[in-house]
């Protein structure tokens, strides 16, 4: 078993909650539902449109994907965003990437987060 460190963002407020979670297989798909429709209903989801970023590891993608499914359902958009751990490990230990490359925020994700309603990290 590992726990889940979920961390929501709402702008004023930030909540750490903890769930465990178990690696993709060892659990049944209506305990991922159940989990993902909790993160949900944390984020309190009040009118139709709000945007929601969720983001997090290939390691938890089947549960990202619930919960954007759960926030579709409950009228909201869902925007997931997913990278590897190797990825994230390698972009800062390759000599061929610049420091400055990556030290850039894209303007177009500035945009987005001005824009979200909830940020979910898994």
């Amino acid at each position: 078993m590992i726990l889940l460190q979920v961390y929501f963002n709402f702008g004023y407020l930030t909540t750490n909650i903890i769930y465990p979670i178990f690696l993709k297989g060892m659990i049944p798909k209506e305990k991922i539902k159940l989990c993902a429709e909790n993160i949900t209903k944390s984020v309190n989801i009040k009118s139709e449109g709000e945007f929601i970023l969720i983001k997090g590891g290939f390691y938890c993608h089947e549960l990202l994907e619930e919960i954007g499914l759960s926030v579709l359902r409950k009228g909201g958009i869902p925007y997931i965003s997913s990278r590897s751990d190797y990825f994230e490990e390698v972009m800062w230990q390759d000599n061929q990437i610049k420091a400055k490359t990556i030290e850039k925020t894209p303007l177009a994700f500035l945009k987005m987060l001005e824009n979200i309603d909830a940020y979910i990290v898994i």
